[in-house]
């Protein structure tokens, strides 16, 4: 047992499921004020076995169902404060207690169903992926409204057919929410931490790595800390990140994890809210050490408000890399960069099943990224810089970012113009190396100087892609690119050539020795 009951006068906090959510705020109780938190009773069906329950003395554990009504009411009885591990409970069975739950109830109704939460966001202008109509061309993301976890639930349907499928298997077009197919660059998140007084917080701003799960979807595999992405994009996920929390019913306090989509543009979209603690805030437990998303979350429902700015500014490390242990790489060796690691506690060791995660710290995220990939090849943390001049380039340069993602290889895809906007240009280039980038691909039309004022910043090798243009079909982007001068090379493709000028960099990742899967074809 990691803890055991206080001060007299002390909260009792009741958390409904006791997996590793669960688990790592008991973890993590050392770092709540002394005094605020007197005892934490968890409820799972699977008890004392659970991640939590393995950790607490055994009368503060209760095996119970968190979709069951007098489970929850017996749980909620012995609680000052009950918080969540999940969102999937039956709010009904903490009716009686509501003014002991946090996030409220009201927060749990609109955040559970992720019809109501989109609902609910645009009614406060905060940006969402769009809905469109039932017959609206396709393809189309197709999400079951509650209960979905970890990419289940999601579907991406490219046809009548398919959606009538989805949504029978979805108990119907009632228990369904249907979404546009955006066109992102990016996925990111942010933790962001809600007071009783109303004041809102955020936590930088993560790219997240995802990780395809045949039959599941997509689920988060790494976080990167630094990001990548320009400034003005970070503050405006930031932003748009804390007016959604901001936005959210009465009550709702605590530690929210916002996941987001950042378009080819830049424009930010919210993708959906957890009222908890958030697999993407992993790496929080390095960056801001004693203050990181689980106690901070703890202090916030226990009624703490105590300023977090300063805190929240100034993480202790300069770069971060957490990545999930799923069931197939639990034997894994874990990297010697390595600065904490956490075994969830699960008795029964599954394929794709979260078991643990590692944060990677070090003084770049270049430094971090190649710590994580000499331990896990599988890791698809980008490698490849792609960028173009105009969004109007992505049709081409897109056959690069296929090409890559198709053999293993981490992709970070931006627009950075060498005339609209030649102060991110300057920057991109200036820290792609510390970002970890072995290479970058760039691709322009007309003048066509990305590529070229690219390799002039850069160490890095610089592919350059010519993309056609409406004047000249391209011959001036390819005379732009090819004729650099002495010192500063660019490795030119054909006009259009965007898949070669992928293939290309694939031979180059495997001279260089740097780890990806299935380099070339065989």
């Amino acid at each position: 047992c990691v803890f055991v009951s206080m001060a007299a006068n002390s909260l009792t906090v009741g958390i409904v499921g006791g997996g590793q959510l669960a688990r790592m705020m008991v973890q993590n109780l050392t770092h709540v004020p002394s005094g605020l938190i007197g005892k934490v009773i968890v409820m799972d069906k699977e008890g004392p076995n659970s991640p939590a329950g393995q950790l607490l003395p055994a009368e503060n554990v209760l095996t119970g169902d968190p979709l069951n009504n007098s489970d929850l009411d017996r749980l909620a009885q012995r609680c000052d404060i009950v918080t969540f591990d999940l969102e999937h409970v039956s709010a009904e069975g903490l009716q009686a207690h509501a003014a002991k739950v946090r996030p409220s109830l009201a927060c749990h109704a609109v955040i559970s169903d992720k019809l109501k939460q989109k609902q609910w966001l645009q009614a406060a202008n905060v940006a969402v992926v769009p809905m469109p109509a039932a017959d609206e061309p396709y393809p189309c993301v197709l999400k079951c409204r509650r209960g979905g976890y970890n990419g289940q639930g999601v579907v991406i349907v490219k046809d009548p057919t398919q959606a009538a499928e989805a949504v029978q298997a979805f108990g119907g077009e009632e228990q369904v929410v249907r979404e546009a197919v955006c066109a992102f660059s990016h996925e990111v998140a942010c933790m962001v931490l809600r007071f009783a007084d109303d004041s809102v917080h955020c936590f930088p701003v993560v790219e997240v790595v995802t990780k395809h799960i045949e039959g599941q979807g997509s689920v988060c595999h790494a976080t990167l800390f630094p990001s990548s992405l320009a400034q003005r994009v970070l503050d405006s996920a930031a932003d748009l990140a804390r007016r959604a929390v901001a936005a959210l019913p009465e009550g709702s306090v605590g530690v929210f994890g916002v996941e987001m989509f950042v378009e080819l543009g830049g424009a930010v979209r919210i993708n959906e809210i957890a009222m908890r603690p958030h697999n993407t805030g992993h790496y929080t437990e390095a960056t801001h050490g004693p203050y990181n998303q689980f106690s901070a979350h703890l202090r916030a429902v226990c009624g703490d408000c105590t300023d977090p700015t300063a805190l929240l500014a100034h993480p202790l490390v300069p770069a971060c890399l957490s990545y999930n242990l799923f069931g197939e790489e639990i034997s894994a060796q874990l990297p010697a960069a390595c600065s904490s690691s956490r075994n969830y506690g699960k008795k029964q060791v599954k394929q794709h099943r979260k078991m643990g995660h590692c944060n990677v710290t070090g003084e770049t995220r270049a430094a971090v990224v190649d710590a994580a990939l000499q331990a896990n090849p599988c890791l698809r943390v980008p490698q490849v810089g792609v960028i173009m001049g105009s969004t109007s380039d992505y049709p081409v340069m897109s056959q690069a970012v296929v090409c890559l993602r198709e053999h293993g290889v981490g992709v970070d895809l931006q627009v950075v113009s060498a005339h609209r906007t030649p102060r991110e240009m300057y920057a991109y280039a200036d820290r792609a190396e510390d970002m970890g980038l072995r290479l970058i691909i760039a691709g322009a039309g007309g003048a066509a100087h990305l590529p070229g004022m690219v390799a002039s910043l850069t160490a890095l090798p610089v592919i350059g892609v010519p993309v056609k243009s409406r004047a000249l079909s391209g011959l001036d982007s390819l005379l732009s690119i090819v004729q650099m001068p002495r010192g500063v090379p660019v490795l030119t493709m054909a006009i259009d050539g965007a898949e070669n000028a992928a293939r290309s960099a694939l031979r180059i990742l495997r001279l260089s020795g740097r780890p990806a899967q299935q380099l070339l074809p065989g």
